[in-house]
């Protein structure tokens, strides 16, 4: 079994920073000594007021989007891809393709967009 790297110093990206679990995750790492946290989300807006906070506006969905954080925020190392939604749509219900597809692209696709944009980069640096 693999050692949990130790938080205390680390540098994280959260991704989903603006929403409930998001928010938590960003006190958490903050309170375990992180040395700087990357609150990132659809908006630019800082969960918190802790100065080791910085926001970064990211849409989990875009490539571009991602490959652009990626360049700014290639340092840290730690990665948490929390950004997700649940349309909380039944099957035969109007619209349940539709939301099913968006929750793909969001739940699935975001996070592998994350790992291939951050992956190889944080790899490296812990080889």
């Amino acid at each position: 079994m693999s050692r949990v790297p130790a938080i205390a110093g680390k540098i994280v990206l959260v991704t989903g920073a603006r929403g409930g679990i998001g928010r938590e995750l960003v006190a958490a790492f903050l309170a375990a000594g992180a040395r700087r946290v990357v609150a990132a989300d659809r908006s630019l807006q800082t969960p918190g007021h802790d100065p080791r906070i910085v926001s970064c506006v990211i849409d989990v969905t875009l490539e571009d989007s991602v490959a652009a954080a990626a360049e700014q925020f290639g340092d840290i190392d730690i990665l948490v891809s929390n950004a997700g939604v649940n349309g909380n749509v039944g099957l035969f219900e109007d619209g349940a393709a539709r939301w099913a597809r968006h929750e793909i692209k969001v739940n699935y696709l975001g996070a592998l967009n994350m790992l291939r944009a951050f992956g190889p980069t944080m790899r490296k640096r812990h080889e």
